[in-house]
């Protein structure tokens, strides 16, 4: 029973890794702006994990103005996180997105020092030089492609600085809350935050093509409820950086479906670049876990 049990929890990293891997190739589907789709998939995730949560929304009542500002903070964060990532793969190739969002554990090793007076260690230091040589191999390699590309390379990038921060901010929060109460909680904020911005951007609600509109909810239910939820019940039953490690095979899952779906290049550059931000992440992960 013991070796059953283990077998459906990486059963279920499995699925919550190749769901979350869809998540740059969905975004193709659709042609709306990148703030009609984080909209969308936000409030419909949100509104889904709501239902799910329940009664357990009385938990909000016991937090203070500090923590309910930390709370719209990090649901802003992860807003901007997800508009910069939908922007970025509409502009360069799924590959060369994930891989650049993949740095997050970079930058949150580095802003940790500053707020949580964590020290910063050789192996880290060798793991932002890989890591940054990673990135630069990959823009390297979109100077011969087109400005675009090189535009979406550096909205990966954003939206990583974007995710850690939103990841630092939710770090005390989730002490407070319970899971499904807080994502319920950080979903809808972030997603009728926007939806605002779509009022005063004047991006219309309506008038999409079904497949925008399949865009929306695949998006929604794919790599945010069915991603997000495996990954983090896997966390309760396995190490954080086991898990954290696993989820890097996001990224051939996604370069792999996109080359086969919409004909996206990878190129010897996209592959060295990929090696070298892969490994300076593992060499983050393994040193926290040891």
């Amino acid at each position: 029973m013991k070796n059953w049990s283990t077998i459906k929890v990486y059963l279920i990293l499995l699925l919550g890794v190749i769901a979350g891997a869809q998540s740059g190739n969905l975004v193709r589907l659709g042609t709306a702006s990148p703030v009609a789709i984080a909209a969308y998939r936000l409030l419909i995730a949100g509104l889904i994990l709501a239902i799910l949560a329940g009664r357990g929304f009385k938990q909000l009542k016991n937090l203070n103005g500090g923590k309910i500002a930390l709370l719209f903070c990090a649901a802003l964060a992860l807003a901007l996180h997800f508009i910069t990532w939908i922007a970025a793969v509409q502009h360069t190739t799924v590959a060369n997105a994930a891989i650049l969002f993949a740095t997050n554990p970079l930058f949150t090793s580095i802003l940790a020092i500053f707020f949580f007076n964590e020290h910063f260690s050789k192996r880290a230091l060798i793991a932002l030089i890989l890591g940054i040589g990673g990135t630069v191999v990959i823009c390297m390699g979109d100077f011969g492609l087109s400005r675009e590309n090189l535009m979406g390379d550096g909205l990966a990038v954003i939206c990583a600085l974007f995710f850690t921060t939103y990841f630092l901010l939710s770090k005390k929060m989730r002490t407070y809350l319970d899971t499904d109460v807080y994502m319920a909680s950080i979903y809808l904020i972030a997603g009728i935050s926007c939806a605002s911005a779509m009022l005063i951007m004047n991006i219309p609600f309506t008038g999409y093509s079904d497949r925008t509109w399949l865009c929306f909810l695949l998006m929604a239910l794919i790599p945010t409820i069915l991603g997000h939820t495996s990954i983090n019940y896997s966390v309760r039953y396995m190490k954080a950086s086991t898990v954290s490690i696993a989820t890097l095979a996001e990224v051939p899952i996604a370069t792999l479906v996109a080359a086969l779906a919409w004909g996206d290049p990878v190129t010897l550059l996209t592959i060295l670049g990929f090696l070298l931000v892969i490994g300076a992440v593992v060499i983050i992960y393994t040193e926290k876990s040891t």
